[in-house]
């Protein structure tokens, strides 16, 4: 029995993000897309805490917002900050899209240079071939996958899914647990987790 409450205790900050999380947005080329990670939440620091008012606002946000960004001059630039608050309404929901002020935090209203950014973007395109619920594991038919450093994109690689080489729904949730922090935020990865980053084709 102790062993379980345990493992419970171990799994519970994880089992909390077991929803899917609504997608920041990036512009790029002109064109809207669906970003599946948050670079945001590489920016909260000692010297740049995360404000209070960024608690979830529901099951599919925990991290508090929804990030709007544009990639500027093959660099990634953040142009708005949103809050979808959930109000009732009769017998249902109303959502409201609240903007948040970018000059408390950045010291301009934007464009921001996301220069605290290095790690890889995700973008899902196109239809749904496996739905998870959990945080960005959920499968579409094509990601482009971009390499960032210091908020420079270095690199891209465009990846076709296909079901025949999608593992369970069950490995896809767990693998996604690893990457989701206690504030609701999701690391991207390159489909060869572990591996360098240079490797593979780059376009």
């Amino acid at each position: 029995m102790k062993c379980l409450t345990l493992l419970l205790i171990l799994l519970s900050p994880s089992l909390l993000f077991a929803a899917a999380q609504y997608p920041e947005k990036l512009r790029i080329d002109g064109k809207e897309e669906q970003l599946m990670a948050t670079p945001l939440e590489e920016f909260w620091s000692a010297a740049h805490p995360r404000p209070e008012t960024l608690s979830q606002t529901s099951w599919a946000c925990w991290r508090g917002y929804i990030g709007i960004w544009e990639i500027i001059d093959n660099k990634l630039c953040l142009l708005r900050l949103e809050r979808h608050e959930i109000w009732p309404k009769e017998d249902t929901f109303q959502e409201q899209a609240i903007e948040i002020p970018l000059k408390p935090l950045f010291g301009s209203e934007g464009p921001v240079s996301a220069d605290w950014f290095s790690g890889v973007l995700r973008v899902a395109r196109g239809d749904v071939l496996t739905q998870v619920n959990t945080g960005y594991a959920s499968v579409y038919e094509e990601d482009l996958f971009l390499i960032v450093e210091h908020g420079k994109v270095t690199g891209k690689r465009i990846v076709k899914n296909d079901v025949a080489s999608i593992t369970s729904e069950s490995d896809l949730a767990w693998r996604e647990f690893g990457r989701i922090s206690p504030n609701g935020g999701i690391k991207a990865a390159l489909p060869e987790d572990g591996r360098e980053l240079e490797k593979g084709p780059w376009l």
